[in-house]
């Protein structure tokens, strides 16, 4: 049974990684700032920093977005992610109590 920190750290991981690839994606166009890709997305600049410090997990949505304003696919937004393996456990897991207790 997955722990809500092994949870936490595979998805630290993940984000960590996803944000190092957008960052790579968008660097490769030179003078190509957070803001304009933020603008090119129309996504609030916020919620592109977030992205690329790792510290927001993006909708469905959002990858589509930022492929398309990345000139990608989406399998390259993605390429070399590694999924978790751990899920999100369930509240009362959290808390320490098992599940129907």
């Amino acid at each position: 049974m997955s722990t809500y920190e092994d949870y936490r750290g595979e998805l630290n991981q993940l984000l960590g990684d996803f944000a190092a690839t957008v960052r790579r994606l968008r660097q490769r166009r030179p003078q190509y700032s957070q803001e304009s890709l933020a603008s090119d997305a129309r996504l609030h600049r916020t919620e592109m920093s977030k992205i690329e410090c790792g510290e927001r997990d993006p909708r469905l949505s959002t990858l589509l977005i930022l492929a398309e304003a990345l000139d990608v696919s989406l399998d390259t937004l993605v390429e070399g992610l590694q999924a978790p393996k751990h899920r999100r456990p369930s509240p009362q897991t959290k808390r320490g109590r098992p599940r129907g207790a």
